[in-house]
Protein backbone atom coordinates (compact mmCIF):
# COMPACT_ATOMS: atom_id res chain seq x y z
CA UNK A 1 0.00 0.00 0.00
CA UNK A 2 1.02 3.13 -0.67
CA UNK A 3 0.98 6.33 1.39
CA UNK A 4 -0.24 10.08 -0.21
CA UNK A 5 2.81 12.41 -1.10
CA UNK A 6 2.26 15.82 0.05
CA UNK A 7 4.53 18.23 -2.14
CA UNK A 8 5.98 20.57 0.66
CA UNK A 9 9.28 22.50 0.67
CA UNK A 10 10.90 20.24 3.59
CA UNK A 11 10.90 17.04 1.25
CA UNK A 12 14.72 18.12 1.54
CA UNK A 13 17.07 15.99 2.88
CA UNK A 14 17.86 15.84 6.70
CA UNK A 15 21.00 16.06 8.16
CA UNK A 16 21.19 13.77 11.59
CA UNK A 17 21.15 16.95 14.01
CA UNK A 18 18.17 18.45 11.98
CA UNK A 19 16.53 15.13 12.54
CA UNK A 20 16.04 15.54 16.08
CA UNK A 21 14.85 19.08 15.88
CA UNK A 22 12.19 17.49 13.53
CA UNK A 23 11.63 14.30 15.35
CA UNK A 24 11.34 16.42 18.62
CA UNK A 25 8.76 19.30 17.01
CA UNK A 26 6.74 15.99 15.17
CA UNK A 27 6.86 14.65 18.96
CA UNK A 28 5.49 17.99 20.87
CA UNK A 29 2.43 17.79 17.68
CA UNK A 30 2.19 14.55 17.92
CA UNK A 31 1.91 13.14 21.95
CA UNK A 32 0.43 9.58 20.89
CA UNK A 33 3.83 8.56 19.41
CA UNK A 34 5.20 7.81 23.04
CA UNK A 35 1.88 5.29 22.83
CA UNK A 36 4.07 2.32 21.41
CA UNK A 37 6.01 2.66 24.35
CA UNK A 38 3.35 2.33 26.64
CA UNK A 39 1.88 -0.45 25.41
CA UNK A 40 5.19 -2.52 24.70
CA UNK A 41 5.70 -1.82 28.23
CA UNK A 42 2.71 -4.15 29.42
CA UNK A 43 5.04 -6.90 28.54
CA UNK A 44 6.86 -6.56 31.52
CA UNK A 45 3.85 -8.33 33.00
CA UNK A 46 5.94 -11.41 32.20
CA UNK A 47 8.91 -10.58 34.03
CA UNK A 48 6.43 -10.07 37.11
CA UNK A 49 5.73 -14.09 35.93
CA UNK A 50 8.73 -15.05 35.97
CA UNK A 51 10.03 -13.07 39.28
CA UNK A 52 6.78 -15.20 41.03
CA UNK A 53 8.64 -18.57 39.40
CA UNK A 54 11.75 -17.56 40.81
CA UNK A 55 10.65 -17.25 44.23
CA UNK A 56 8.51 -19.96 44.37
CA UNK A 57 11.50 -22.35 43.14
CA UNK A 58 13.67 -20.68 45.66
CA UNK A 59 10.97 -21.22 48.37
CA UNK A 60 10.90 -24.76 47.43
CA UNK A 61 14.47 -25.93 46.69
CA UNK A 62 16.52 -23.35 49.28
CA UNK A 63 14.75 -23.89 52.51
CA UNK A 64 17.42 -22.22 54.28
CA UNK A 65 16.76 -18.47 53.31
CA UNK A 66 20.29 -17.00 55.06
CA UNK A 67 22.20 -17.01 51.48
CA UNK A 68 19.37 -15.50 49.86
CA UNK A 69 19.17 -12.71 52.62
CA UNK A 70 23.10 -11.67 52.28
CA UNK A 71 22.91 -12.26 48.62
CA UNK A 72 20.19 -9.32 48.89
CA UNK A 73 21.56 -6.98 51.53
CA UNK A 74 25.04 -7.05 49.51
CA UNK A 75 26.82 -9.04 51.77
CA UNK A 76 28.19 -11.41 49.81
CA UNK A 77 32.16 -11.88 50.32
CA UNK A 78 31.44 -14.67 52.99
CA UNK A 79 28.12 -15.83 51.41
CA UNK A 80 30.99 -16.71 48.39
CA UNK A 81 32.74 -19.13 50.64
CA UNK A 82 29.19 -20.91 50.93
CA UNK A 83 28.24 -23.63 47.95
CA UNK A 84 24.70 -22.62 48.87
CA UNK A 85 24.62 -19.37 48.07
CA UNK A 86 27.18 -19.73 45.04
CA UNK A 87 23.91 -22.05 44.00
CA UNK A 88 21.10 -19.96 44.62
CA UNK A 89 23.00 -17.15 43.07
CA UNK A 90 23.58 -19.25 40.21
CA UNK A 91 19.77 -19.57 39.70
CA UNK A 92 18.80 -16.04 40.23
CA UNK A 93 21.25 -15.32 37.53
CA UNK A 94 19.59 -17.23 35.26
CA UNK A 95 15.89 -16.49 35.88
CA UNK A 96 17.20 -12.99 35.29
CA UNK A 97 18.56 -13.71 31.80
CA UNK A 98 15.47 -15.67 30.96
CA UNK A 99 13.50 -12.48 31.90
CA UNK A 100 15.77 -10.43 30.11
CA UNK A 101 15.32 -12.52 26.72
CA UNK A 102 11.28 -12.89 26.81
CA UNK A 103 10.89 -9.06 27.35
CA UNK A 104 13.20 -7.80 25.09
CA UNK A 105 11.93 -10.25 22.55
CA UNK A 106 7.99 -8.94 23.44
CA UNK A 107 9.03 -5.31 23.72
CA UNK A 108 10.60 -4.89 20.32
CA UNK A 109 8.13 -6.67 18.70
CA UNK A 110 4.97 -4.23 19.96
CA UNK A 111 7.08 -1.56 20.27
CA UNK A 112 7.97 -1.66 16.34
CA UNK A 113 4.56 -2.94 14.83
CA UNK A 114 2.88 -0.09 16.73
CA UNK A 115 5.38 3.01 16.13
CA UNK A 116 7.00 2.51 12.82
CA UNK A 117 3.72 2.48 10.78
CA UNK A 118 2.57 5.39 12.45
CA UNK A 119 5.24 7.33 12.15
CA UNK A 120 6.40 6.43 8.87
CA UNK A 121 3.06 7.95 7.65
CA UNK A 122 3.18 11.10 9.79
CA UNK A 123 6.68 12.03 7.98
CA UNK A 124 4.98 10.97 5.38
CA UNK A 125 3.09 13.99 5.49
CA UNK A 126 -0.36 12.11 6.59
CA UNK A 127 -3.04 14.17 9.53
CA UNK A 128 -3.63 10.66 11.37
CA UNK A 129 -4.36 9.31 14.59
CA UNK A 130 -2.60 6.59 16.15
CA UNK A 131 -5.81 4.75 17.04
CA UNK A 132 -6.62 4.46 13.02
CA UNK A 133 -3.20 2.54 12.45
CA UNK A 134 -4.22 0.06 14.87
CA UNK A 135 -5.36 -2.49 12.99
CA UNK A 136 -2.53 -2.03 10.77
CA UNK A 137 -0.40 -2.59 13.33
CA UNK A 138 -2.05 -5.77 14.50
CA UNK A 139 -1.22 -7.20 10.72
CA UNK A 140 2.46 -6.53 11.05
CA UNK A 141 2.90 -7.62 14.80
CA UNK A 142 1.89 -11.33 12.81
CA UNK A 143 4.44 -10.21 10.10
CA UNK A 144 7.65 -9.27 12.39
CA UNK A 145 7.45 -12.42 14.77
CA UNK A 146 9.90 -14.47 12.66
CA UNK A 147 11.92 -11.17 12.27
CA UNK A 148 11.93 -10.26 15.80
CA UNK A 149 12.74 -14.17 17.09
CA UNK A 150 16.20 -14.22 14.13
CA UNK A 151 17.29 -10.30 15.11
CA UNK A 152 16.65 -10.42 18.96
CA UNK A 153 18.02 -14.27 18.35
CA UNK A 154 21.20 -13.34 17.28
CA UNK A 155 21.52 -9.88 18.47
CA UNK A 156 20.67 -10.63 22.36
CA UNK A 157 19.77 -14.18 23.14
CA UNK A 158 23.64 -15.49 21.82
CA UNK A 159 25.28 -12.89 24.19
CA UNK A 160 22.72 -13.89 27.09
CA UNK A 161 23.55 -17.29 26.57
CA UNK A 162 27.13 -17.00 26.54
CA UNK A 163 27.42 -14.74 28.73
CA UNK A 164 25.06 -17.00 31.33
CA UNK A 165 27.50 -20.11 30.55
CA UNK A 166 30.49 -17.83 31.35
CA UNK A 167 28.95 -16.78 34.54
CA UNK A 168 27.62 -20.06 35.05
CA UNK A 169 31.14 -21.40 34.85
CA UNK A 170 32.85 -18.93 36.80
CA UNK A 171 30.35 -19.81 39.92
CA UNK A 172 31.26 -23.47 39.28
CA UNK A 173 35.12 -23.29 39.79
CA UNK A 174 34.27 -21.10 42.58
CA UNK A 175 32.01 -23.91 44.60
CA UNK A 176 34.41 -26.22 43.82
CA UNK A 177 36.72 -24.61 45.77
CA UNK A 178 39.35 -23.27 43.02
CA UNK A 179 38.74 -19.97 44.54
CA UNK A 180 38.70 -20.47 48.26
CA UNK A 181 39.20 -16.79 49.59
CA UNK A 182 37.30 -14.79 46.77
CA UNK A 183 39.60 -11.78 48.51
CA UNK A 184 43.40 -13.01 48.90
CA UNK A 185 42.76 -15.39 45.95
CA UNK A 186 42.91 -11.79 43.70
CA UNK A 187 46.67 -12.18 44.34
CA UNK A 188 47.16 -16.16 43.00
CA UNK A 189 48.47 -15.96 39.61
CA UNK A 190 45.59 -18.79 38.42
CA UNK A 191 42.73 -16.66 39.58
CA UNK A 192 44.00 -13.70 37.66
CA UNK A 193 44.53 -15.72 34.66
CA UNK A 194 41.01 -16.54 35.16
CA UNK A 195 39.32 -13.40 35.92
CA UNK A 196 41.33 -11.99 32.80
CA UNK A 197 39.77 -14.82 30.63
CA UNK A 198 36.37 -13.70 31.83
CA UNK A 199 36.23 -10.11 31.21
CA UNK A 200 37.85 -10.59 27.59
CA UNK A 201 34.73 -13.41 26.97
CA UNK A 202 32.73 -11.03 28.21
CA UNK A 203 33.98 -7.92 26.25
CA UNK A 204 34.10 -9.68 23.19
CA UNK A 205 30.22 -10.78 23.76
CA UNK A 206 29.51 -7.07 24.16
CA UNK A 207 31.24 -6.83 20.76
CA UNK A 208 29.39 -9.14 19.12
CA UNK A 209 26.54 -7.52 20.24
CA UNK A 210 27.02 -4.32 19.38
CA UNK A 211 27.72 -5.58 15.65
CA UNK A 212 24.98 -7.54 15.45
CA UNK A 213 22.40 -4.08 16.97
CA UNK A 214 24.41 -2.49 13.78
CA UNK A 215 23.63 -4.90 11.60
CA UNK A 216 20.09 -5.06 11.79
CA UNK A 217 19.27 -1.90 12.43
CA UNK A 218 16.83 -0.92 9.89
CA UNK A 219 15.14 -4.98 9.56
CA UNK A 220 12.02 -3.75 10.95
CA UNK A 221 11.63 -0.47 9.24
CA UNK A 222 12.31 -2.33 5.78
CA UNK A 223 9.75 -4.89 6.71
CA UNK A 224 7.09 -2.20 7.68
CA UNK A 225 8.07 0.38 4.84
CA UNK A 226 8.88 -1.72 2.01
CA UNK A 227 6.97 -5.32 2.99
CA UNK A 228 10.20 -7.03 1.71
CA UNK A 229 10.53 -10.92 3.11
CA UNK A 230 13.02 -11.46 5.96
CA UNK A 231 16.07 -12.52 4.22
CA UNK A 232 15.67 -9.57 1.37
CA UNK A 233 15.24 -7.28 4.79
CA UNK A 234 18.49 -8.70 6.84
CA UNK A 235 20.79 -8.37 3.40
CA UNK A 236 19.09 -5.01 3.00
CA UNK A 237 19.72 -3.73 6.75
CA UNK A 238 23.29 -4.94 6.43
CA UNK A 239 23.87 -2.36 2.87
CA UNK A 240 22.23 0.25 4.40
CA UNK A 241 24.10 0.30 8.04
CA UNK A 242 27.75 0.51 6.07
CA UNK A 243 26.17 2.99 3.64
CA UNK A 244 24.99 5.22 6.81
CA UNK A 245 27.72 4.12 8.91
CA UNK A 246 28.61 7.95 10.33
CA UNK A 247 25.27 8.92 10.22
CA UNK A 248 24.18 6.02 12.64
CA UNK A 249 28.19 6.63 14.51
CA UNK A 250 26.26 9.59 15.55
CA UNK A 251 22.98 8.68 16.22
CA UNK A 252 24.43 6.03 18.35
CA UNK A 253 27.06 8.34 20.03
CA UNK A 254 23.93 10.79 21.17
CA UNK A 255 22.16 7.50 22.27
CA UNK A 256 25.08 6.42 24.69
CA UNK A 257 26.08 10.08 25.69
CA UNK A 258 22.55 10.39 26.83
CA UNK A 259 22.09 7.20 28.89
CA UNK A 260 25.11 7.62 30.54
CA UNK A 261 23.87 11.39 31.46
CA UNK A 262 20.92 9.67 33.19
CA UNK A 263 22.74 7.20 34.65
CA UNK A 264 24.87 10.04 35.65
CA UNK A 265 21.68 12.09 37.40
CA UNK A 266 20.23 8.81 38.79
CA UNK A 267 23.33 8.10 40.71
CA UNK A 268 24.05 11.77 41.97
CA UNK A 269 20.72 11.84 43.40
CA UNK A 270 20.65 8.48 44.61
CA UNK A 271 24.06 9.39 46.61
CA UNK A 272 22.45 12.55 48.02
CA UNK A 273 19.49 10.00 48.81
CA UNK A 274 17.10 10.92 46.62
CA UNK A 275 15.99 8.04 44.04
CA UNK A 276 14.50 10.15 40.61
CA UNK A 277 15.36 6.58 38.55
CA UNK A 278 11.54 6.18 38.10
CA UNK A 279 11.32 9.12 37.12
CA UNK A 280 13.76 9.06 34.45
CA UNK A 281 12.44 5.80 33.39
CA UNK A 282 9.03 7.68 32.47
CA UNK A 283 10.95 10.18 30.37
CA UNK A 284 13.03 7.94 28.76
CA UNK A 285 9.89 5.63 27.97
CA UNK A 286 7.69 8.12 26.66
CA UNK A 287 9.20 10.92 25.34
CA UNK A 288 12.95 10.30 24.54
CA UNK A 289 12.81 6.73 22.98
CA UNK A 290 9.46 7.98 20.32
CA UNK A 291 12.02 10.95 19.09
CA UNK A 292 15.48 8.30 18.77
CA UNK A 293 12.83 6.21 16.86
CA UNK A 294 11.49 8.86 14.80
CA UNK A 295 14.91 9.47 13.88
CA UNK A 296 16.81 5.99 12.96
CA UNK A 297 12.92 6.44 10.67
CA UNK A 298 14.14 9.31 8.91
CA UNK A 299 17.68 8.01 8.48
CA UNK A 300 16.13 4.55 6.83
CA UNK A 301 13.89 6.66 4.61
CA UNK A 302 16.93 9.60 3.07
CA UNK A 303 18.72 5.89 2.63
CA UNK A 304 16.47 4.43 0.70
CA UNK A 305 15.39 8.37 -1.14
CA UNK A 306 11.93 8.06 0.34
CA UNK A 307 11.61 11.85 1.16
CA UNK A 308 10.29 12.85 4.46
CA UNK A 309 7.29 15.87 3.82
CA UNK A 310 5.91 16.62 6.71
CA UNK A 311 3.93 19.65 7.52
CA UNK A 312 4.06 21.52 10.92
CA UNK A 313 0.64 22.19 12.42
CA UNK A 314 -0.45 25.08 14.72
CA UNK A 315 1.23 24.55 17.85
CA UNK A 316 -0.70 24.00 21.06
CA UNK A 317 0.59 24.93 24.59
CA UNK A 318 1.38 21.87 26.85
CA UNK A 319 -1.07 23.09 29.19
CA UNK A 320 -4.10 22.94 26.42
CA UNK A 321 -3.25 19.84 25.56
CA UNK A 322 -2.58 18.45 29.20
CA UNK A 323 -6.15 20.00 29.81
CA UNK A 324 -7.66 18.34 27.00
CA UNK A 325 -7.06 15.41 27.61
CA UNK A 326 -6.97 15.20 30.61
CA UNK A 327 -10.77 16.34 30.69
CA UNK A 328 -11.30 13.56 27.89
CA UNK A 329 -9.65 11.16 30.07
CA UNK A 330 -12.05 11.87 32.98
CA UNK A 331 -15.20 11.36 30.83
CA UNK A 332 -14.06 8.39 29.46
CA UNK A 333 -12.96 7.20 33.12
CA UNK A 334 -17.00 7.73 34.14
CA UNK A 335 -18.23 5.93 31.00
CA UNK A 336 -16.20 3.06 31.56
CA UNK A 337 -17.75 2.45 35.31
CA UNK A 338 -21.16 1.39 34.03
CA UNK A 339 -22.58 -1.70 33.51
CA UNK A 340 -21.13 -3.29 30.58
CA UNK A 341 -18.20 -3.20 32.03
CA UNK A 342 -18.59 -4.62 35.00
CA UNK A 343 -18.01 -8.36 34.43
CA UNK A 344 -14.40 -7.62 33.54
CA UNK A 345 -14.34 -5.16 37.31
CA UNK A 346 -15.80 -7.78 39.21
CA UNK A 347 -14.00 -10.48 37.78
CA UNK A 348 -10.44 -8.21 38.43
CA UNK A 349 -11.70 -7.84 42.31
CA UNK A 350 -11.73 -11.29 42.15
CA UNK A 351 -8.68 -12.66 41.15
CA UNK A 352 -7.38 -10.12 43.84
CA UNK A 353 -8.87 -10.67 46.53
CA UNK A 354 -8.18 -14.35 46.10
CA UNK A 355 -4.44 -13.64 45.58
CA UNK A 356 -5.02 -11.51 49.43
CA UNK A 357 -6.70 -14.15 50.93
CA UNK A 358 -3.16 -16.82 49.22
CA UNK A 359 -1.21 -14.15 50.59
CA UNK A 360 -2.20 -14.73 53.89
CA UNK A 361 -1.36 -18.44 54.01
CA UNK A 362 1.40 -18.22 51.65
CA UNK A 363 3.13 -15.39 55.28
CA UNK A 364 2.57 -18.16 57.43
CA UNK A 365 5.30 -20.26 55.15
CA UNK A 366 8.62 -20.38 54.00
CA UNK A 367 7.13 -17.24 51.06
CA UNK A 368 6.55 -14.96 54.12
CA UNK A 369 10.25 -15.72 55.26
CA UNK A 370 11.20 -14.40 51.83
CA UNK A 371 9.03 -11.78 51.79
CA UNK A 372 9.83 -10.51 54.86
CA UNK A 373 13.61 -10.46 53.73
CA UNK A 374 12.64 -8.70 50.58
CA UNK A 375 10.81 -5.98 52.34
CA UNK A 376 13.20 -5.48 55.05
CA UNK A 377 15.15 -1.60 55.17
CA UNK A 378 18.10 -2.15 54.57
CA UNK A 379 20.72 -0.19 56.64
CA UNK A 380 22.88 1.32 54.12
CA UNK A 381 19.31 1.98 52.02
CA UNK A 382 16.83 4.76 51.77
CA UNK A 383 15.92 6.94 54.69
CA UNK A 384 12.58 8.41 53.98
CA UNK A 385 13.25 11.21 56.59
CA UNK A 386 15.77 12.52 54.36
CA UNK A 387 14.12 12.26 51.00
CA UNK A 388 13.14 15.43 49.62
CA UNK A 389 9.06 15.14 49.62
CA UNK A 390 8.98 16.00 45.81
CA UNK A 391 11.18 13.48 44.91
CA UNK A 392 8.81 10.70 46.98
CA UNK A 393 6.27 12.02 45.42
CA UNK A 394 6.91 12.22 42.07
CA UNK A 395 8.40 8.92 41.98
CA UNK A 396 6.19 6.84 43.49
CA UNK A 397 3.04 8.31 40.82
CA UNK A 398 5.74 7.49 37.90
CA UNK A 399 5.77 4.07 39.17
CA UNK A 400 2.54 3.74 40.17
CA UNK A 401 0.65 5.01 37.08
CA UNK A 402 3.64 3.16 34.63
CA UNK A 403 2.68 0.05 36.66
CA UNK A 404 -0.69 0.81 35.25
CA UNK A 405 -0.09 0.75 31.91
CA UNK A 406 1.82 -2.24 32.39
CA UNK A 407 -0.96 -4.35 33.61
CA UNK A 408 -3.58 -2.67 31.22
CA UNK A 409 -1.19 -3.34 27.69
CA UNK A 410 -0.67 -6.94 29.00
CA UNK A 411 -3.45 -8.00 27.87
CA UNK A 412 -2.65 -7.36 24.64
CA UNK A 413 -0.72 -10.67 24.73
CA UNK A 414 -3.49 -12.66 25.92
CA UNK A 415 -6.13 -11.28 28.53
CA UNK A 416 -5.17 -13.83 31.54
CA UNK A 417 -2.08 -12.29 32.10
CA UNK A 418 -3.57 -8.36 33.32
CA UNK A 419 -5.06 -11.28 35.89
CA UNK A 420 -2.68 -12.83 37.03
CA UNK A 421 -0.48 -9.08 37.25
CA UNK A 422 -3.27 -8.79 39.61
CA UNK A 423 -3.08 -11.81 41.53
CA UNK A 424 0.61 -11.71 42.27
CA UNK A 425 -0.15 -8.04 43.31
CA UNK A 426 -3.11 -9.35 45.66
CA UNK A 427 -0.55 -11.88 47.32
CA UNK A 428 2.46 -9.71 47.75
CA UNK A 429 -0.46 -7.18 49.56
CA UNK A 430 -1.88 -10.29 51.65
CA UNK A 431 1.61 -11.64 52.82
CA UNK A 432 2.26 -7.80 53.98
CA UNK A 433 -0.78 -7.90 56.11
CA UNK A 434 -0.03 -11.17 57.81
CA UNK A 435 3.39 -10.01 58.06
CA UNK A 436 2.63 -6.95 59.95
CA UNK A 437 0.22 -5.98 62.79
CA UNK A 438 -3.15 -4.92 61.56
CA UNK A 439 -2.95 -1.81 63.46
CA UNK A 440 0.58 -1.53 61.07
CA UNK A 441 -1.11 -2.18 57.66
CA UNK A 442 -4.19 0.30 59.05
CA UNK A 443 -1.60 3.24 59.05
CA UNK A 444 1.03 2.52 56.68
CA UNK A 445 -1.15 0.54 53.90
CA UNK A 446 -4.27 1.74 53.43
CA UNK A 447 -4.31 5.94 53.60
CA UNK A 448 -2.67 5.55 50.05
CA UNK A 449 -3.74 2.22 49.50
CA UNK A 450 -7.81 3.04 49.79
CA UNK A 451 -7.38 4.78 46.24
CA UNK A 452 -4.45 3.35 44.61
CA UNK A 453 -5.61 -0.16 45.17
CA UNK A 454 -8.91 0.47 43.72
CA UNK A 455 -7.44 2.60 40.42
CA UNK A 456 -5.05 -0.63 39.93
CA UNK A 457 -8.11 -2.74 39.75
CA UNK A 458 -9.94 -0.44 37.50
CA UNK A 459 -6.34 -0.67 34.94
CA UNK A 460 -6.28 -4.62 35.32
CA UNK A 461 -10.05 -4.55 34.38
CA UNK A 462 -8.67 -2.55 31.25
CA UNK A 463 -6.21 -5.12 30.44
CA UNK A 464 -8.82 -8.12 30.78
CA UNK A 465 -11.12 -6.49 28.66
CA UNK A 466 -8.74 -5.15 25.63
CA UNK A 467 -7.26 -8.84 25.72
CA UNK A 468 -10.83 -10.41 25.63
CA UNK A 469 -11.61 -8.21 22.46
CA UNK A 470 -8.04 -8.93 21.20
CA UNK A 471 -8.81 -12.86 20.94
CA UNK A 472 -12.58 -12.21 20.14
CA UNK A 473 -13.44 -9.13 18.00
CA UNK A 474 -10.21 -8.25 16.65
CA UNK A 475 -11.54 -5.14 14.77
CA UNK A 476 -13.15 -3.26 18.02
CA UNK A 477 -9.65 -3.56 19.69
CA UNK A 478 -8.22 -0.81 18.24
CA UNK A 479 -11.34 1.38 19.68
CA UNK A 480 -11.20 -0.55 22.95
CA UNK A 481 -7.64 0.52 23.07
CA UNK A 482 -8.43 4.45 23.06
CA UNK A 483 -10.54 3.67 25.51
CA UNK A 484 -7.60 2.05 27.96
CA UNK A 485 -5.50 5.33 27.10
CA UNK A 486 -8.07 7.82 27.94
CA UNK A 487 -9.32 5.55 31.34
CA UNK A 488 -5.56 5.48 32.29
CA UNK A 489 -4.93 9.13 31.85
CA UNK A 490 -8.41 10.10 34.04
CA UNK A 491 -6.81 7.91 36.56
CA UNK A 492 -3.65 9.87 36.62
CA UNK A 493 -5.10 12.24 39.53
CA UNK A 494 -6.17 9.37 41.83
CA UNK A 495 -2.69 7.95 41.30
CA UNK A 496 -1.14 11.75 42.12
CA UNK A 497 -3.33 12.02 45.15
CA UNK A 498 -2.65 8.33 46.39
CA UNK A 499 1.05 9.28 45.51
CA UNK A 500 0.96 12.06 47.71
CA UNK A 501 -0.45 10.60 51.05
CA UNK A 502 2.31 7.83 50.31
CA UNK A 503 4.69 10.25 50.46
CA UNK A 504 3.73 13.09 52.78
CA UNK A 505 1.25 11.91 55.27
CA UNK A 506 1.94 8.11 55.55
CA UNK A 507 5.89 8.93 56.66
CA UNK A 508 4.21 11.50 59.30
CA UNK A 509 1.87 9.01 60.80
CA UNK A 510 4.27 6.37 60.71
CA UNK A 511 6.38 9.07 62.93
CA UNK A 512 3.54 9.98 64.70
CA UNK A 513 3.07 6.19 65.87
CA UNK A 514 6.66 5.38 66.69
CA UNK A 515 7.16 3.44 63.72
CA UNK A 516 9.95 5.18 62.03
Amino acid sequence: MEYPYISLEESRKFGVFELFGLAFNIFKENLSLSLPSLISSGTQALQSLIVVFALLYIVETYPDLTAFEDILTGNITGSLLIPEALRLLAVIIKFFFIGVFITTVLRNLFYSAFLYPYAYRLLKGEKISFFKCWNESIIFIRKLVPAVLVVEGISTGIPIIVASLIIDKFLELARIGLISNFEAGLKNEEVLILITAILALLIVVAIFTVVAHFIFIFVYQIIIVEKLDLLSALAKSLILALKNFVNLIIYGFLEITLLIIILLVSSIFQLLHMEISEILQFVLLTILSPIFSVVLLGIYLQATGIPIRYEPRREYSLTEVFLKKLNQGLSYLKNYLRFPNLKFIISTIAVYFLGFFLGLEYSKGPLGELLSILLRPREAGFNIQNFPYFYAFSGIFAHNWLVSFLTAFSGILYFPLPLANCLFNGVLVGTVFGLVSPFEFAVAVLPHGFIEIPSFIIATSLGVKLGVYILLDKEKAGVVSREVIYVLIGLAPFFLISALIEALLTPLLLKFMGMM
